[in-house]
């Protein structure tokens, strides 16, 4: 999901087994892609864990609900990324990726995908 929703845009008891949800347009405590629900199903993941407890509306929803708290947040996404961590526990499990917008990964990640399409030839390179 990547939407400035104030309200869930899905029912998380309609999720099926083995799916994974990224949501990174939600950044505002006041916002909210997704439904405790969601949140409760999901093993969560994250860009940075202060940012989601003081940026991620959804988090702070399920936080508040009492249905689920910070404590549940697997890891950063960061410490998956470099083998710290691991992710995807089974084919079954509901995994979530809540970004909130860490600018360091956000240039690390475009970073790599600039030199990937360099080294395969692809994409128009835009002067400005």
């Amino acid at each position: 999901a990547a939407t400035n929703s104030n309200v869930p845009i899905f029912k998380g008891l309609s999720l099926r087994p083995g799916t994974h949800i990224t949501a990174v347009g939600s950044f505002k405590p006041t916002m909210q892609e997704l439904d405790v629900d969601t949140v409760v199903a999901s093993r969560v993941f994250v860009d940075e864990i202060e940012a989601a407890k003081a940026e991620s509306g959804e988090l702070m929803c399920a936080n508040a609900s009492g249905r689920w708290s910070f404590d549940k947040i697997v890891d950063e996404i960061g410490n998956v990324i470099s083998g710290k961590s691991k992710g995807r526990q089974s084919n079954e499990e509901i995994t979530l990726f809540k970004g909130s917008g860490v600018a360091a990964q956000d240039a690390t990640a475009a970073t790599k995908i600039w030199k990937c399409a360099q080294e395969r030839r692809m994409g128009t390179s835009v002067y400005l």
